[in-house]
C-alpha cells in the first residue's frame, strides 16, 4: 500500500513534499518465477511501462571490468593505504575473473538476466551437462556474485591464499569456487614468474623461503621447456651472484640444461646460452661429464 502511495501522488509516505516534474520513477525486478521475495500487485504494475533486458556475457564483462565507472572504494585495509594502489588491484581481480570466464575453465559460468525461462540456471551458458546444473541449482555464481568477490578480494592481501580461498568458496559456491582458486593462484604464479624473469634482482634470494623457492622453480623449469631457455639461465645466473647457490642444486641446473630446450632456442641464441652455462657452471658441467 505504501507503494502505491509512492506510485500513485509521487511523494514520500508521510511527507508533504511531492516529487518534482523532472523526477520519474524507476524499478527492477526479475521476472515472477525468478524474484527472490513477493511479486509486484497488478495495481501497482499497471502504473509502469515494462521492458525487459538481457545484456549478454561481453555486455556484462565490459561493465565488470571498468566496476561500472565507479571511482568510490569502501574502505582502506590496513595492509595498504594507498587507495590509488587499491583501484589497481582492483582493476587486476576484475581483468582475472573475466579472464576466467572467457576461458575454456570458466565457460561463462556467471548467470546473467533470464530469459523468461523457467529457473535461473537456465540462463548459465554452459549446461551441456545435467550432474553439474543440479549442483548449480542450490549455488550459482550470479553476476552479482562475481561482482561481490572482485570488491572483497581487494581488501585481502594476495598472498593470503587461506583466506581468498574462504571467500572464494563462500561468494561463488564452491563448485565454481574450486576451478576459479586454482586458476587465481596459477595466474599469480604466472605473473610472478614474469616479473622474476624480467627482473631477477627483484627476489631476495638469500632470505627466500623452502617453500616460496620450490615454487619458483618449478614455474622456471615449465618455462625452459616453454622456449625460454635464455631468461631463466640469468635468472640461475642472478641466483649465484646474490650468493644462494645452496638454493642451486644438482638436479636444478641438471633440469633446465637440456638439449630438447636449448634446440627449442634460435641458433645464435643457442650459443650464447652455452658461452653463460660454461662461464657460470662449467665446473657442474664438468662433474656431470665425469660421471658419465
Amino acid at each position: 500500500m505504501l507503494f502505491l502511495q509512492l506510485v500513485q501522488n509521487r511523494r514520500l509516505p508521510g511527507s508533504d513534499l511531492p516529487f518534482s516534474k523532472n523526477v520519474a520513477i524507476i524499478i527492477a525486478m526479475n521476472p515472477a518465477d525468478q524474484a527472490g521475495g513477493s511479486s509486484l500487485d497488478l495495481p501497482i504494475a499497471n502504473r509502469f511501462a515494462w521492458f525487459t533486458f538481457n545484456p549478454d556475457f561481453n555486455d556484462w564483462a565490459t561493465g565488470f571490468k571498468q566496476r561500472w565507472q565507479s571511482e568510490e572504494l569502501m574502505s582502506v585495509p590496513s595492509f595498504c593505504t594507498d587507495e590509488k594502489i587499491l583501484m589497481a588491484r582492483n582493476k587486476k581481480i576484475r581483468s582475472t575473473i573475466i579472464d576466467y570466464l572467457d576461458s575454456e575453465k570458466g565457460a561463462h559460468q556467471v548467470t546473467i538476466v533470464p530469459s523468461g525461462m523457467e529457473n535461473p540456471i537456465s540462463s548459465v551458458v554452459r549446461r551441456d551437462d545435467p550432474a553439474e546444473m543440479e549442483v548449480f541449482r542450490l549455488a550459482f555464481p550470479s553476476a552479482r556474485s562475481w561482482d561481490n568477490l572482485a570488491e572483497i578480494m581487494t581488501y585481502i592481501d594476495e598472498k593470503d591464499f587461506g583466506t581468498i580461498q574462504v571467500v572464494i568458496n563462500g561468494t561463488i559456491g564452491s563448485n565454481q569456487g574450486i576451478a576459479f582458486y586454482k586458476y587465481y593462484v596459477d595466474n599469480l604464479k604466472r605473473l610472478n614468474i614474469d616479473a622474476i624473469l624480467k627482473d631477477p634482482e627483484s627476489v631476495d634470494w638469500k632470505h627466500i623461503s623452502i617453500d616460496e623457492s620450490a615454487g619458483i622453480f618449478r614455474a622456471l623449469i615449465e618455462e625452459a621447456a616453454n622456449g625460454r631457455l635464455d631468461q631463466v639461465l640469468e635468472v640461475f645466473i642472478s641466483i649465484k651472484i646474490a650468493g644462494a647457490e645452496n638454493l642451486l642444486s644438482g638436479n636444478r641446473l641438471q633440469d633446465i640444461y637440456k638439449a630438447e630446450y636449448l634446440n627449442k632456442l634460435p641458433l645464435a641464441t643457442r650459443k650464447k646460452v652455452k658461452q653463460r652455462y660454461l662461464e657460470y657452471f662449467g665446473d657442474f658441467l664438468t662433474k656431470i661429464a665425469n660421471n658419465n
